[in-house]
């Protein structure tokens, strides 16, 4: 019998070598089959609520993806009016009235910082619909990262150029100072360039980082 980390080791190489019928391309038509409806606009922006405080990757995949899948550009909600919350560790900034989708936490996350007039349509994964249970909150069992479907919206095809991408997180700043290896590139999270950094993590053969 093959093992399963076998199984998965095989469907990575065979995703690596045809995309398009063992990887993420496989999965492309689910853009063309589903569109978003009911979407709300306000002085043509889709009211998103992100992460302002400094560049990063991570969380301004969320505009992003948003504009990508709408074709409409996002802009921060107005006081008391509609809003949506996605990707990021960002569940405490949602608002009354917020549309939560695939949003996760820290963790640490008290009551008091999290809104019980939000809409929690799915949230990152079990361990943040189980603290917004263990505060009194409706879940549905619904899970997953919205930056999942980024490959749908962007495949660029771009070379390999290096064994390793190591992924340098906003708070990991210090780690730009290294000076890798032969066949290792850094990889700069604390920017506002998707497509760029997209590119360089395609880059690269296999990727580490710390989250």
């Amino acid at each position: 019998l093959v093992s399963r980390s076998a199984r998965r080791a095989a469907r990575t190489i065979l995703g690596r070598w045809m995309p398009d019928r063992f990887g993420p391309g496989r999965y492309r038509s689910i853009a063309d089959e589903y569109r978003v409806s009911d979407l709300a606009v306000e002085d043509g922006k889709v009211p998103l609520v992100w992460w302002p405080v400094a560049p990063n990757f991570g969380d301004l995949l969320s505009p992003w993806l948003i504009e990508k899948m709408t074709g409409v550009p996002a802009g921060k909600p107005r006081p008391g009016g509609p809003s949506y919350v996605s990707i990021g560790s960002v569940i405490k900034r949602a608002l009354p009235g917020s549309l939560v989708w695939g949003t996760g936490m820290f963790g640490q996350e008290a009551e008091s910082e999290l809104q019980p007039d939000a809409t929690y349509l799915a949230v990152r994964g079990p361990l943040t619909r189980a603290r917004l249970l263990s505060h009194g909150m409706s879940c549905p069992e619904v899970y997953g990262d919205p930056a999942l479907l980024a490959p749908l919206y962007y495949q660029p095809e771009v070379k390999k150029t290096h064994e390793i991408g190591v992924i340098v997180r906003w708070s990991e700043r210090k780690w730009q100072k290294v000076e890798p290896g032969p066949g290792v590139r850094l990889i700069d999270f604390g920017t506002d360039k998707i497509e760029e950094t997209i590119d360089a993590i395609l880059s690269c053969k296999r990727v580490v980082t710390s989250a």
